[in-house]
């Protein structure tokens, strides 16, 4: 629900929406503080954007019936534009 709700309402939904957004927001903020570990800080930040726009696609695909085999290839491809962040 984090990815996908309220991404469309009404307005008089207007501080749920916004409360959603805020929650992803620090969600790409907490990842971004994680990858701290091994990459510069504009490069985390970066990444965390990445990897949290590949998840949100993820999840609206997957909500619309995409398949198992079709979302892991996404995900195989989005890994091939992250570097090997253990050998970094």
């Amino acid at each position: 629900m984090l990815n996908t709700g309220m991404i469309a309402s009404h307005p008089d939904h207007a501080d749920l929406v916004l409360e959603l957004a805020q929650r992803r927001e620090a969600f790409r903020a907490l990842l971004s503080e994680r990858l701290l570990q091994w990459v510069s800080p504009s490069r985390a930040v970066s990444l965390s954007r990445f990897i949290a726009t590949i998840m949100q696609g993820l999840a609206i695909q997957a909500r619309d019936g995409c398949s198992l085999e079709d979302l892991q290839a996404v995900v195989d491809e989005a890994l091939k534009a992250i570097p090997n962040l253990a050998t970094a």
